[in-house]
């Protein structure tokens, strides 16, 4: 039998099976309720009761405590004599009389005859209303603290509990400790302070300082002239990781690799030419045999392309020499290069050998006298500005670290940024980085390291620099976009920024000129002259500090893609907006409403009204779904018709349905474009896909929205993010969206600093995390080497007692799976058919008539086809063909497991309505089905987890939205298997479906009978 599908040749007369819609986020009745209320027809709630209405996971409605005192009452909603009730259904929409609005009319106008009689008819019509707090409950404990508390201990917790508003997490962790075998309350520390002094103890990084200027324009008056800048030493992080046996395992050492699935820098251009990081294999002779040596006069020309051949060694005759123009003129050479040859907008063009990218070193690099190890690392800069404080302006430039050398799952770990130091308020970067451009010099210069009781050469560099988009420029010592040539890639003009035919290749920024051009700066006699020349080359008056060391100023500088295309996205969706009519807003509110977007994302603010409080991320999710929105909303009479005609004339098209399906074809190729761009893995095929794909988004942008993108840098920067996914593997490297949400952590400690010294309080924190987590890895103190250290610390990570305790940290997210606290999870021992799956819980039970909608059991027990299905899967999954006799299970709503493979563990979450995607024996296409049911079966004494399927089936292709097409499978068809154990699901769901609507369906709610979908092309992880 196949592993996932087989041919059903048992049972007839299958019973037929309703198909249960996916459980929306907010009760059905709670939203259509809301949404035929006015808000003036609503009570107005104080800001204590929106902070303590949340939704819950089942998307109810969760209220906590109130008081009934923080509700007011709109006077105009008194005065209204036939309102709903917020509890009032669908049906009493039906009910509403259609003169309600002459009611409110004539009742206004006699109101001053008879006051007191229509008083008394509003008071008999106001609905009865949901309380909260008062003194329904009456407790009943007995004791010294009855009828309260049932005892001190209860009654001193909820005071400690209220006063200091102590967090459930915080709360399970403590009483993680207090229940713990090994507690003892003799033990118990009174002083806080003296619990933070065993932080002394601990192996800490040492932490240097040093003063800086401080600019008294920028901050307040009571600022002094200089502060101290505390850094870590990338040194000591170097020895921290390669004495980690969590992550020195982890890490890459070798030569560039040549792939043909990118995915890691050392797939990359750079590595794979750069000595600092890859081999050391790059030689030149100036002698060569007589037999093949020329006078220059003999000498013929050659052309240099830039195509990359990768040519065996058993396939080289022999070495010629070539001497390239731009350099140094060789005793002797058999050709010269003068020129390049190259394709522009598929045309072959020449330009001056001169310009094009040199090795940033050609000095032999220093090693050791004797034979050992030797490791090359490839560090990646990461620097930003960010607000320390949610009111006051107060900025702090954070710089963090990360290893090139790691894996790329790793580095999207937050655990794996390591924060190199702060750049003080009022303070220089080029003032603060000193230290660290002095320990990177020691890096490439080589030094020795004992690494586990052996001597190491340590080598290296720094490899690349990411920031945001204006901050890139800044480390790449060119101007920011807004001034005249203000592309640090390029020479590119404010007025060519979105010209395709400006050649960049031709007028390409290239280290070695640039070197140049600074130097002819400098050499001016005046400020006003050098600033004019610098002005017109796009340039700093001095080059940044970073270029001290050996790096490339524009190639290890890359373009963010994800400021980038944030950028782009925003700007597209205000644009888009603009085209609507009030009308054509309210219609895409209440799609967007409604529309099914994936299970793990949260839902938004409206995006029309409140698009400026929309993350990043938030806006690159927001495009994943925009062509379907505007596919089922967008008519022409949903446009405005000035902005309809403009586009049609100047696009010259022939009805207004054209340019509705111009713009969504524009939304379509920017989506598929963005999801491209953000790919982890690529081939060399796929780098010219991305190239044409991005020729494409520009030109459809410029012709839709020419106001919006003419001359965007934005943009632009479309004409170089394939280089620099050549250089680095991937674009993705080059993205800062996970080194963005280091930000959040330090901004949440903030509040809990003395507030004097807040990077000094930021840095000591991040010291003690950062050694946690080196010891909760298994890392050695060297203080104690030749001692017998005790196992508690690395013990605990295993305790089961203590996960509350370390449980949602990021320092251990990948050392534990996750526990939950809900009062609904099943806490029974389940398990499945391969032991690494483990941490199997379930949640949200059903009950009878979520049973009996989906029509898999007769009360508790599987249906006689599903009772079948299951033997089968026991056969097939767990080798057991005996006989069953059990035939009760349990369903369930979501189910979450660990698996454990060799990066760590997965924590996995699945729920009722997520689309999975799933390999099939002998096809290399994936196959995707809907989970419609999860349960539990008792057998042999345990527990098993299974999940029920219905299949999609790929038909063909939306032209328009350019996402493949399926039909899902009927619950009477019984071509495939359904029931599977969830070892079949070892990652969370990855894919996203969305119903193809049809004339049937309404804004929220899908006509099921409809059973096409769209696979939805423009999905992926963002962040």
């Amino acid at each position: 039998m196949s592993r996932v599908r087989f041919r059903q040749t048992t049972s007839t007369n299958l019973p037929r099976y309703k198909k249960k819609p996916k459980p929306s986020h907010v009760s059905t009745t709670m939203q259509q309720s809301a949404a035929n209320m006015l808000p003036s027809e609503l009570f107005e709630w104080d800001d204590i009761l929106n902070d303590q209405i949340s939704t819950g996971f089942n998307g109810e409605q969760q209220y906590n405590s109130l008081d009934t005192e923080d509700i007011h009452f709109n006077s105009s909603y008194l005065n209204a004599p036939d309102v709903q009730s917020l509890e009032s259904n669908d049906n009493d929409d039906d009910n509403n009389n259609d003169n309600d609005n002459d009611d409110i009319v004539n009742q206004e106008i006699d109101d001053d005859d008879d006051s007191m009689t229509n008083q008394e008819e509003i008071s008999n019509a106001l609905p009865s209303f949901k309380t909260y707090d008062g003194s329904s409950y009456i407790p009943h404990f007995q004791g010294e603290y009855g009828p309260y508390f049932p005892s001190f201990t209860a009654m001193a917790l909820f005071i400690w509990v209220t006063k200091h508003m102590i967090s459930s997490a915080a709360y399970e962790g403590l009483v993680s400790i207090l229940l713990h075998e090994k507690f003892r309350v003799e033990d118990v520390i009174k002083s806080i302070r003296s619990i933070k002094r065993f932080r002394n103890g601990l192996p800490l990084l040492t932490i240097k300082s040093h003063n800086v200027e401080i600019s008294s324009k920028d901050t307040p008056s009571t600022s002094k002239e200089s502060k101290e800048a505390y850094f870590f030493s990338v040194t000591d992080h170097i020895k921290r990781i390669l004495s980690n046996p969590k992550l020195k395992n982890d890490l890459y050492f070798g030569e560039g690799i040549e792939s043909d699935s990118k995915s890691e820098f050392w797939h990359g251009e750079l590595w794979q030419r750069s000595p600092l990081f890859g081999a050391e294999c790059c030689h030149h002779n100036n002698e060569l045999p007589r037999t093949y040596a020329r006078s220059r006069q003999d000498s013929r020309q050659l052309w240099l392309t830039e195509n990359l051949e990768i040519i065996e060694l058993s396939q080289i005759i022999n070495k010629v020499s070539v001497w390239l123009y731009d350099t140094q003129q060789p005793l002797s050479y058999e050709f010269i290069i003068k020129e390049i040859l190259y394709y522009h907008n598929a045309r072959l063009l020449l330009r001056d050998i001169s310009l094009r990218h040199h090795h940033s070193t050609l000095s032999a690099l220093s090693r050791p006298d004797f034979h050992c190890r030797r490791i090359k690392i490839f560090c990646d800069l990461y620097f930003d500005d960010f607000g320390t404080y949610r009111n006051v302006y107060h900025s702090l430039g954070g710089l963090y670290l990360q290893f090139g050398n790691m894996k790329l799952k790793s580095r999207q770990k937050l655990r794996n940024h390591f924060l190199v130091g702060f750049v003080p308020f009022g303070g220089k970067f080029e003032d603060a980085i000193k230290l660290f451009i002095q320990d990177i010099q020691h890096l490439e210069r080589g030094f020795l390291m004992t690494i586990d009781n052996q001597q190491v050469w340590i080598s290296g560099g720094l490899g690349i620099t990411t920031a945001d988009l204006p901050q890139g420029n800044d480390l790449a010592g060119t101007l920011r976009h807004n001034a005249t040539h203000g592309c640090r890639t390029c020479k590119a003009s404010r007025d060519d920024l979105t010209d395709i035919s400006f050649d960049i290749s031709k007028h390409g920024r290239y280290h070695h000129l640039t070197d140049i051009e600074f130097e002819n700066i400098q050499c001016l006699p005046n400020r006003s002259q050098k600033h004019a020349l610098a002005s017109s080359l796009g340039l700093r008056l001095i080059p940044n500090p970073l270029d001290q060391l050996i790096r490339d100023h524009h190639i290890s500088t890359p373009q963010d893609i994800f400021h980038c295309f944030a950028g782009k996205a925003n700007r597209l969706l205000i644009a888009t907006f603009g085209l609507l009519t009030n009308s054509g807003e309210d219609t895409f509110t209440r799609i967007w409403k409604f529309f099914e977007v994936p299970s793990c994302w949260s839902r938004r603010q409206n995006p029309i009204t409140h698009l400026a409080s929309y993350f990043m991320s938030d806006i690159l999710r927001l495009i994943m779904i925009i062509p379907f929105i505007l596919r089922r909303c967008l008519t022409s009479d949903l446009l405005k018709r000035e902005a309809l005609m403009r586009i049609k004339e100047r696009m010259d098209l022939r009805s207004h349905n054209y340019v509705i399906n111009r713009i969504i074809k524009c939304w379509v190729q920017f989506s598929l474009t963005a999801r491209m761009v953000f790919s982890r893995t690529l081939t060399n095929e796929n780098y010219e896909t991305i190239q044409k794909m991005l020729e494409l988004e520009c030109k459809m942008l410029l012709e839709i929205f020419p106001e919006q993108f003419s001359g965007l840098p934005n943009l632009h920067i479309n004409r170089h993010i394939v280089a620099h996914a050549k250089t680095y593997g991937t674009a993705f490297n080059t993205s800062v969206s996970i080194k963005e949400m280091v930000h959040r952590i330090h901004k949440g400690v903030v509040p809990h600093t003395n507030k004097k010294n807040v990077e000094f309080d930021l840095i000591k924190r991040d010291n003690t995390l950062q050694t946690l987590r080196y010891l909760l890895d298994g890392g050695q103190d060297i203080r104690f080497e030749h001692m017998i250290i005790g196992q508690g610390i690395q013990n605990i990570v295993n305790d089961v007692a203590l996960r509350p305790l370390l449980d949602n940290w990021y320092i251990t997210s990948s050392l534990l799976s996750k526990t939950y606290d809900d009062d609904d999870v099943e806490n029974t021992n389940i398990v499945t058919c391969i032991p690494e799956i483990m941490d199997i819980n379930v949640r949200s039970k059903w009950n009878k008539h979520q049973r009996d909608q989906e029509n898999f059991t007769v009360g508790k027990h599987l249906n006689e086809y599903f009772f079948n299905e299951l033997a089968n899967a026991y056969a097939e999954y767990y080798n057991d063909r005996g006989a069953m006799i059990n035939s009760k299970v349990e369903f369930y709503n979501n189910i979450s497991y660990v698996v454990k493979d060799d990066d760590g563990f997965v924590d996995v979450q699945l729920s009722v309505g997520d689309v999975v995607d799933v390999f099939e024996e002998g096809e290399t296409e994936e196959s995707y089905a809907i989970i419609k049911g999860i349960f539990t079966h008792e057998r042999s004494r345990k527990l098993h987890a299974f999940v029920i399927f219905d299949w999609f089936e790929k038909i063909g292709e939306n032209t328009l939205l350019k996402c493949p097409k399926y039909r899902l499978q009927a619950s009477e068809e019984t071509r495939w298997n359904r029931i599977f154990p969830i070892s079949l699901i070892d990652h969370n769901s990855r894919v996203h479906f969305v119903h193809d609507c049809n004339g049937d369906c309404n804004y929220d709610r899908h006509n099921l009978s409809n059973r096409y979908y769209l696979k939805n092309m423009y999905y992926y992880l963002a962040v």
